[in-house]
């Protein structure tokens, strides 16, 4: 009895030899050193290529080599930066460039004095408003009459929220100079705060922003991009 407890004692403790073992093992694994071997600063110039072209993808004059090529000689300054958070980086730097694109649109439309259905739909606000004015004053300008007093405030809030409305259609108009200045700041913004071991001044990376914009800008108006010419018109 003695004999068979102490084989099965000399079997629990190599099970638990092994088990210690493999958990050391194990744990070895897990501390190793992650190699630093990774070149961040091409990980994030070719995602920001990736990103400007995939939301240019609609435009034909984006797909040419030569086009391709500028973007990424524009992206090129970030040869000197280095990002450890790539998540919110790419997904602040996705809404920027694709805020820019749609801006791009809308200025191109206006020149081409097309209609944006915002366009119509605030003009046929501001005929209801008109209307609604004339009805009230015809109707129910009254005011010895409960009832029709009700009907006239009704209008009255119709028409001022109407109003409230056009007015932040009117506010959100893009201008070329709008639509630069956002691109601009939120890219400076965005690369101040998340870029690490900045070898960049500040006036040193406001110009590359503005070089990067300018040639989005001019590839997408179909003009050719003569450095000295961009960074003078910027």
């Amino acid at each position: 009895m003695n004999a068979e407890n102490k084989i099965n004692l000399n079997e629990l403790l190599r099970i638990e030899l092994e088990k210690e073992k493999t958990s050391k093992t194990n744990l070895d694994k897990v501390n190793r050193p992650i190699s630093n071997k990774i070149n961040r600063e091409m990980l994030v110039k070719d995602e920001l290529l990736k990103i400007i072209l995939e939301h240019a993808k609609e435009y034909p004059q984006f797909k040419n080599e030569s086009s391709v090529y500028e973007v990424k000689e524009s992206l090129s300054f970030l040869g000197k930066l280095a990002s450890d958070k790539f998540a919110p980086f790419f997904l602040i730097a996705t809404l920027t460039i694709k805020e820019y694109f749609k801006n791009l649109k809308i200025i191109a439309d206006k020149k081409k004095r097309k209609q944006t259905r915002e366009d119509y739909t605030r003009k046929k606000a501001e005929k209801a408003i008109d209307m609604l004015c004339d009805i009230q004053d015809y109707f129910f300008n009254f005011n010895d009459i409960d009832k029709e007093n009700v009907y006239k405030k009704c209008i009255d809030t119709i028409i001022d929220a109407l109003d409230y409305e056009i007015y932040l259609t009117r506010k959100k108009t893009i201008t070329p100079a709008i639509a630069n200045r956002n691109f601009d700041k939120s890219f400076y913004s965005l690369l101040e705060k998340n870029i690490k071991n900045n070898n960049l001044t500040p006036l040193e990376l406001a110009k590359a922003i503005t070089r990067l914009r300018v040639t989005i800008r001019n590839i997408f108006n179909n003009k050719p991009n003569i450095r000295t010419k961009s960074d003078k018109e910027a």
